[in-house]
């Protein structure tokens, strides 16, 4: 996925962007609420147990995109259909897995020091808050220029 999305021109991804989105959206989403029911109801998880079947179902690899890649058919509709529609899920994955590892230490901060539920709101608010300024000084290097290209 890191070599993969660089490498999608721009004008491609918006002539597909709807398709991309949607394929993006969807593999993130089924396979999300499958594990979550696979882990609740077939497997008789709670929550917190279920939730690395989850992130593992959701996640996707692009294995093949170097097969594709050499024979230069990479401005294919169908190849940046998936490979913008695994950005976009693997991106998901992780900013579901960055909120639920702060949800986490939230929660076992409270434990820990007996704080009430708002203390804990309030910490997993506040961290959660630094973790999407993160990802947006990630997503949105050109519009902060906070590293030149080369390091991105």
């Amino acid at each position: 996925m890191f070599l993969a999305g660089p490498e999608i021109e721009f004008s491609e991804f918006r002539k597909n962007s709807f398709r991309g989105i949607f394929f993006g959206l969807s593999n993130f989403a089924l396979p999300f609420l499958l594990g979550y029911f696979a882990g609740i109801y077939l497997l008789s998880l709670n929550i917190i147990p279920s939730f690395p079947i989850v992130i593992l179902l959701a996640s996707n690899p692009l294995i093949a995109y170097p097969s594709v890649n050499k024979p230069g058919i990479t401005k294919a509709p169908a190849v940046v259909t998936a490979v913008s529609g695994t950005v976009i899920a693997d991106t998901l994955v992780l900013i579901v897995l960055a909120l639920g590892r702060k949800w986490l230490a939230a929660w076992l901060t409270r434990i820990i020091f007996r704080q009430t539920r708002t203390e804990m709101n309030i910490v997993f608010g506040l961290t959660t808050a630094r973790t999407a300024a993160t990802l947006a000084i990630v997503k949105d290097d050109n519009v902060l220029n906070i590293y030149p290209r080369q390091y991105v």
